[in-house]
């Protein structure tokens, strides 16, 4: 819990959200092959890693989370790039509200 902002999506999900450059390096060392990991594509944006189910709607979840914590946050729309190993996929998502997270935080 000392790297990032963690949210359970569900019981086998859990999304870990870098809070800045040394959060994401330290996200990115821990990755591990099974993992995915989320960007915001069109501005700067936090690291995320989903560990747990990587299913399309873990990772729209997530992409959400992660445009929550960028600079398009009030943005209606913001476009998203998941990894999963060799596996590239990009969708649109809103970004998610503070009180979205309120149930899913984990402090």
């Amino acid at each position: 819990l000392r790297v990032g902002r963690h949210f359970r999506l569900d019981a086998s999900t859990k999304v870990i959200v870098g809070r800045n450059e040394s959060d994401n390096n330290r996200l990115l060392a821990l990755k591990k092959p099974h993992h995915q990991t989320v960007e915001v594509t069109e501005v700067g944006s936090p690291l995320t890693l989903v560990i747990g189910d990587g299913s399309e709607d873990s990772l729209r979840k997530a992409g959400m989370i992660t445009a929550r914590y960028t600079v398009a946050r009030e943005m209606p729309e913001v476009e998203v790039t998941a990894v999963s190993g060799d596996t590239v996929r990009t969708f649109s998502v809103t970004p998610a509200r503070d009180e979205d997270l309120q149930h899913i935080i984990i402090k």
